[in-house]
């Protein structure tokens, strides 16, 4: 004995997929503008794929299906805001150490680490990086 394939109602002009009882209450006019889709395709393609953060469950001008639009990236401001939020981090995360050889060098004591240059050359790498090819992408 053969499944019984379990339909929605896709209404293209409003985004919304309506379980057949929920069709049934619909406007003539609106039930006749509405596509039956399958629940898999529902649930699979469309819900699915939202809730795992793909993107917005629109409809499709040329099929008049529902698909999913992807979420637009961040703008060039936003990647600007996060590349300098993680240079900060990265620069705070090390910046202990030059305060430590600091520290030590004004109590007269011999620094535990003899050369602090490569962590202070680390340090301006990370401020350069706005200036470089790239930034923010590859900052």
């Amino acid at each position: 004995m053969d499944e019984e394939i379990k339909i929605r109602y896709w209404e293209p002009s409003t985004g919304g997929a309506w379980l057949p009882a929920q069709w049934e209450n619909l406007s003539p006019g609106r039930q006749a503008a509405c596509m039956v889709i399958t629940e898999d395709y529902w649930m699979n393609d469309a819900i699915a794929r939202n809730s795992a953060g793909e993107g917005t469950v629109e409809n499709d001008p040329e099929t008049n299906l529902p698909c999913i639009v992807p979420y637009p990236g961040p703008t060039l401001e936003e990647k600007e805001e996060i590349a300098k939020h993680r240079q900060d981090e990265l620069i705070s995360a090390v910046e202990w150490r030059v305060t430590r050889y600091n520290t030590q060098i004004a109590l007269g004591i011999t620094p535990t680490k003899s050369s602090i240059t490569p962590v202070l050359a680390y340090m301006q790498t990370l401020r350069d990086l706005p200036d470089s090819d790239g930034w923010p992408e590859a900052g």
